[in-house]
Parts: structure tokens; C-alpha cells; sequence
């Protein structure tokens, strides 16, 4: 299977699946995509069933249990638990490793390498925090060659050799290349191909010296800017480089906002004041309701109107409101006196329509944030939309309080009529365009 998104460190904005042989180094892994910014999880047998599960996390982190199994049954292992995330979707892969050494290192390398998914592996255990490092290929534990360490007692899986390319030799009969420091910075800073040229003449497998943080920051860099399908293998401190870079990646796509929909049953002077200002800083789609057509008859004709105009414009902002003009308001109530309604009964009919015409923008437009202003406007919209409630979140200026439409997955910010500064619209605005997710804002919640 191609996998072209993997191509320059693969398509950030699919998840980062890292496999480790242990749980405990499933956790210190995916814990430096989290500090990251990152939402993780480790799965323990995964299936198709627990990716849509975890569909919100940016990175799974697979533990196989596998550093002590004899080493066919660990190449299977690995194997077949990868294959959930093999079929639809593109991801960026981690190998964790033990950053001293200890398991079935190459035999699961050459596992993840012979699914035919990759252009390169990028092996670097180096854990500088944990006093970890490689130099000239050879691994060491604060200081001492990792095979004269208490690692090389570890009573299931001892470490007999401080050279990384001799200890996956030895489990795949496959000598990865050793790039020194020098050489992965003379490649970063283009003043060296031999990586490039490594790479073209068929060399996958490297084995890269690291002894800061920073030189692992280097790897990084140079392997993501190479036009390569990378596995990278390594332990927490290549997870922490690399989580980094990701965060990085993703914070510099600024994410779509969501659109608003205001709508205004509010004929009070201040909210005019609010609306020309917002008009004035903001750019929206404005939608007028004529209340006259709701009032004799042509209710049906005024939505479609409204929906019309929607039709190709269903990503912006949009302000709804009725014709609130002096003379329009005079010709409403002399309307409504004539056919024998009150003051109170015309505001609830066209409260009415402003819902139905509400819940029909929804449906078509998806829109997930409202702003609502006047009571018998706001609650007509509510009951429309078929809210149970409103949990109420915060209170975003005073007296204008922000929160969930209970049953529903909207958010809505309503205002009396009169309330409010001259930017209060323009604020509510930009609060539910940000409104990042529930649990935030309820974070937020004033008690």
C-alpha cells in the first residue's frame, strides 16, 4: 500500500500511531505528545472498533507486551497489531524502543519495515534527560557502554552489545548505516547529500548518533524535510523531538472557526448600536425578515426567501433579524390591530417564524454557535430546536452568559435587548467562533 501523505514526515493532521513492546514505555512515550499539546491514549488490543473510539485523539500508543516473547512470536505480534491502522487512514508511525537496549529491537523494526510502508527507518534510542546516548554507534548509559550496564543482567532480555547496528545485525541480518552528529548536521544545513545519497542508492535503515535534546531535534528536522515515508524508532526522548515538531506543524494551520448565526427579535436602540458595529468590524452575511409577509400569510414565502439566499453561502457568519424600521414597526401593530391581535400576540408570531426560520439554517448549514438576543425570541428558538434546557457555562460579560442547548450540540450566547457595551455583539462573536469544545468551557463555568 502507497502512502503518500507519509511522504516529509507524513500527514500531521492524522494521528501519530506508536507501538511499544511494554506499558510502561507506551506511557513515557506517548506522555511527551501530550506535553506537547497533544491528546493520547494507549490501547492495549486494538481493533477497528477502538480507532473510531479514539477519534478525537491526536496519537495512540499501542502496547504489544512483547520485549520478553521469543522473537517469532514478537515479529507476529507486531504485525498484527498495526493492521488496524493500515487500511483507511494515513498515519505517522513511532517505534518505541528501550533506551537501553533491552528486547526483540530489530526483529520488530524489520516487522513494521516489511509491511512495505516505509522509505527509511530512523533509529535513534538516545534519551539525553535519562542520560542516554549514542555516539559513533555505540549506546551508553550515563557514560558507560550499555552492554557494561546493569542492563546487560536484565534476567529476560540482557543487552550483550553496545552497537546498535551489531545488535540488529544479529536479530534481522540487516546492518543499518551510522550517521554521526556531524553528518546529520552537514545534511540539515545542505552542506553534505550523503544522506540524500545513502537514501537514493537504497540504504533504509539508519542508525543516528544523539547526545542533546538538540541533536535529536536535528534528526527530526532533516529526516521531515526529506521527501521519505520515515519509520521512526527511538524511546521517550526522540518522541519528545518529534511531538514537538508535530505541535509545531499543527498550531501553524490555524484551524477553521466555526460560523455563527445571530439572530435579533430585538427592536431595542442598543442592539441597533451593537449591530452597526458589528457590521462596521465584521464581516456576515446579513438575512432580513420581513415581519409584514409573517404576519399576513406569506410565512412559507419568507423562509424559502431566507433559504435561498443561504444556498451558497453556508460557511459565513450570518445575521438574522426582522425589519425593525419606525415605519415598519407602525404598519406591524396597525396589522395586527386589525385583525385583532395584541402587541404581545404579533411579538410571539414573529418570534415563532424566527425560530422555524432558525432551526431550517441549522439543518441546512450545520451551524453549531448562536447568538441570541431577546427573551421571547431566544426561548421561541430554543423550543424550536428542540433544547431541553440551557446548561449554562459562563458569563461572558456581565448579565451575557454563555452555554449548551441542553439535548442538542449547540452553544448560544443570549442578551436581553437593552444589555450590553457597543462591542458586545462583536465579543459574544469572537467567544463562540474560539469555543474549542465542551469540556473547556466547562472549565470555565462559573458555580
Amino acid at each position: 500500500m502507497t502512502n503518500d501523505l507519509l511522504k516529509k514526515g507524513a500527514n500531521l493532521e492524522q494521528k501519530v500511531i506508536i507501538v511499544a513492546d511494554d506499558l510502561t514505555g507506551a506511557s513515557d512515550t506517548g506522555v511527551q505528545f501530550v506535553k506537547a499539546g497533544l491528546k493520547a491514549s494507549v490501547l492495549f488490543k486494538p481493533s477497528f472498533d477502538d480507532i473510531s473510539r479514539y477519534k478525537e485523539e491526536d496519537v495512540l500508543i499501542v502496547d504489544t507486551d512483547s520485549r520478553s516473547m521469543p522473537s517469532e512470536k514478537a515479529y507476529n505480534e507486531v504485525s498484527q497489531v498495526v493492521q488496524p491502522f493500515l487500511q483507511e487512514h494515513l498515519h505517522l508511525f513511532f517505534k518505541k524502543v528501550d533506551s537501553t537496549l533491552r528486547g526483540n529491537i530489530g526483529i520488530e523494526l524489520q516487522a513494521l519495515m516489511d509491511l512495505g510502508r516505509f522509505d527509511a527507518a530512523v533509529i535513534a534510542p538516545a534519551y539525553p534527560d535519562a542520560k542516554r546516548s549514542t555516539a559513533y554507534g555505540i549506546h551508553y548509559v550515563e557514560g558507560v557502554p550499555v552492554h557494561l550496564s546493569e542492563a546487560a543482567k536484565d534476567p529476560k532480555t540482557p543487552v550483550l552489545t553496545s552497537s546498535i547496528s551489531d545488535l540488529i545485525a544479529e536479530q534481522t541480518n540487516v546492518r543499518p548505516k551510522n550517521l554521526t552528529q556531524q553528518a546529520i548536521h552537514l545534511a540539515l544545513t545542505d552542506t553534505s547529500h550523503e544522506v540524500a545519497s545513502l537514501l537514493k542508492h537504497g540504504h533504509q535503515w539508519f542508525v543516528c548518533d544523539a547526545e542533546t535534546n538538540n541533536d535529536l531535534t536535528q534528526i527530526v528536522e532533516l529526516f521531515m524535510k526529506m521527501d521519505q515515508r520515515v519509520l521512526w524508532v527511538g524511546s521517550a526522548g526522540l518522541a519528545s523531538a518529534l511531538s514537538a515538531y508535530v505541535a509545531k506543524q499543527r498550531s501553524s494551520i490555524r484551524p477553521k472557526k466555526e460560523p455563527v448565526l445571530i439572530v435579533s427579535g430585538s427592536a431595542s436602540q442598543k442592539t441597533n448600536e451593537q449591530f452597526a458595529y458589528l457590521r462596521d468590524q465584521h464581516d456576515c452575511l446579513e438575512v432580513k425578515v420581513n415581519p409584514l409577509n409573517v404576519l399576513n400569510g406569506c410565512e412559507a414565502w419568507e423562509r424559502k426567501s431566507v433559504m435561498d439566499q443561504l444556498l451558497m453561502r453556508q460557511d459565513e457568519d450570518i445575521l438574522l433579524y426582522t425589519d425593525a424600521r419606525p415605519e415598519i414597526v407602525e404598519q406591524m401593530l396597525a396589522y395586527g390591530k386589525a385583525k385583532g391581535m395584541t402587541r404581545q400576540e404579533v411579538g410571539s408570531t414573529l418570534s415563532v417564524c424566527l425560530g422555524m426560520i432558525t432551526k431550517d439554517i441549522v439543518e441546512l448549514t450545520g451551524v453549531k454557535r448562536l447568538f441570541l438576543t431577546g427573551g421571547d425570541t431566544a426561548r421561541a428558538i430554543c423550543h424550536k430546536l428542540g433544547a431541553g434546557g440551557i446548561q449554562l457555562l459562563k458569563e461572558i460579560e456581565p448579565g451575557i452568559p454563555l452555554g449548551r442547548l441542553v439535548d442538542t450540540h449547540l452553544y448560544a450566547v443570549t442578551k436581553a435587548g437593552a444589555y450590553g457595551q457597543k462591542d458586545s455583539v462583536l465579543h459574544a462573536v469572537e467567544v463562540l467562533k474560539n469555543i474549542e469544545g465542551e469540556d473547556e468551557c466547562q472549565n470555565q463555568s462559573l458555580l
